[in-house]
């Protein structure tokens, strides 16, 4: 529910009111950011969203709500229901980070970093991220201990990069988790612990994280910190390369052709997984079509 619609029905002693409009913005708000935690990436959920409710997030940003502003800055930053205009784009988020829109704060940090609609400034990236991340933002708080793992916009530290993302993938922010996974097997600013890196990648992978799924068959085809198992390897790229990963599937339909070649059989871990033959022409067909790997030839 809307948080200025119960903040004056409380001072007023009525019970609070929502119009429809705000049901759908309040509804599409929380949508967009569990994609974000969960994803990486919300894109494909404005995509389905946008071409019916940019107007109804314009008609709500006009009544000033800086929520369904960035949902709209979004819709023109990748051109969703609408024609792409960063200018705008950009126009719409510095409104909303002005009024303490975290998320608009955090989306201005990107843009910074990127230098894409504005200067690119990793200065002025690290600011936003700040801003955000004192608001308990968790993509905020990942990309600053980003920042400070890189050494961009701030002096290089391990350990301030650890606690932010600590901070952030403690609030099961997909991203940090995975970056602290990397952390921790790198010993960087903690001791070196494959099995703690494991048990964060697994974190993220479960709900759907691509590069953590990616990661998680890694592991288990080389036994790092987890045990060594073509099946678990075979199971975890699959699970990526059914949400679209090309990469997955460009290992999935190599592994099988690669087997399939030298013994005409597959590997023994992928006899648990069902990759059906009219499945790997389809991701042949896919990744030929986008021209995203080449198979190994004859």
């Amino acid at each position: 529910m809307h948080l200025e619609t119960v903040a004056v029905s409380q001072r007023e002693g009525v019970s609070p009111k929502i119009s429809p409009e705000d049901e759908i913005v309040d509804f599409h708000w929380a949508e967009f950011r569990r994609a974000v935690a969960e994803k990486g990436d919300a894109r494909p959920f404005l995509q389905l969203a946008a071409p019916r409710g940019l107007h109804v997030w314009q008609m709500a940003a006009n009544r000033g709500r800086s929520d369904a502003l960035v949902l709209v800055g979004k819709a023109h930053e990748y051109g969703l229901g609408t024609r792409e205009d960063l200018t705008l784009a950009v126009e719409c988020f510095q409104k909303a980070a002005s009024a303490g829109n975290g998320v608009a704060q955090a989306t201005l940090g990107r843009l910074s970093y990127q230098g894409r609609g504005v200067p690119q400034s990793d200065v002025e990236a690290v600011a936003w991220f700040r801003k955000a991340a004192a608001q308990g933002l968790a993509d905020a708080q990942s990309a600053l201990g980003v920042m400070y793992h890189q050494g961009r916009g701030v002096p290089q530290s391990d350990a301030a990069a650890l606690a932010w993302l600590r901070r952030a993938a403690d609030q099961g922010f997909a991203a940090a988790e995975v970056a602290l996974a990397a952390m921790y097997m790198e010993g960087r600013g903690v001791p070196q612990n494959d099995s703690e890196a494991s048990s964060w990648l697994r974190r993220s992978a479960v709900r759907g994280y691509i590069p953590a799924q990616l990661l998680m068959a890694s592991c288990h085809g080389s036994g790092r910190g987890v045990p060594k198992s073509d099946a678990e390897s075979a199971s975890w790229l699959r699970k990526a390369a059914e949400q679209g990963s090309a990469a997955a599937q460009c290992l999935c339909v190599s592994k099988v052709v690669a087997c399939h070649r030298t013994t005409g059989k597959l590997r023994p871990g992928f006899t648990a997984l069902p990759i059906r033959r009219t499945l790997c022409l389809s991701w042949i067909g896919w990744l030929t079509i986008t021209n995203t790997c080449r198979l190994p030839r004859r």
